[in-house]
């Protein structure tokens, strides 16, 4: 998604401003065709510089979706068998320390990571640990993790064994 530039929320006319990338296309577009890959840097270079063109911070996150037959929200994770059983349902707050226990399919040995909004990576404040024994009934084997995330915004959690990794997104405010 393109973000539209703050410094011009409005075209002047009481219109939104167009996004970013409408905004270089109809730039060069009104330029005499031999001009417009230099009017084309220009524009790019400009914008960046000014801070209006990328993703915006405040995207809203859409957190994985939770389900309740357990009594506790549970979520199952994208792109391998996985499942999170979380103690605190999402949004979660900035600083505030979440129990989540897995369960993954699979062989290998178990890991799990937070992935930040800007790319940061945040291991868990307490586990894996492994959980000889339990109730909740999904595949795989059982490991306990504790996670304390830093900053608001978009984060996935990623846990993996061998070359299989599934992803849940929590969404984190800052109360």
């Amino acid at each position: 998604m393109t973000s539209i530039c703050p410094d011009h929320a409005n075209d002047g006319l009481g219109q939104p401003a167009l996004p970013t990338a409408t905004v270089v296309a109809a730039n060069v577009a009104i330029v005499a065709p031999f001009a417009r890959a230099r009017w084309a840097i220009v524009v790019v270079v400009l914008l960046a510089v000014t801070g209006c063109i990328g993703i915006q911070g405040d995207e809203p996150c859409e957190t994985s979706e939770l389900e309740q037959a357990t009594g506790f929200p549970e979520t199952r994770g994208e792109g391998a068998e996985a499942w999170a059983l979380l103690w605190v349902t999402p949004p979660w707050e900035v600083g505030q320390d979440v129990k989540v226990v897995w369960r993954m399919a699979g062989s290998g040995d178990f890991e799990v990571r937070a992935v930040g909004p800007e790319g940061e990576i945040v291991a868990p404040t307490s586990g894996p640990t492994s959980h000889a024994s339990s109730n909740w009934d999904r595949p795989g084997p059982e490991w306990g993790t504790f996670f304390t995330l830093p900053t608001e915004g978009c984060w996935q959690l990623e846990a993996q064994r061998s070359d299989a990794i599934s992803t849940i997104t929590i969404d984190v405010i800052n109360p």
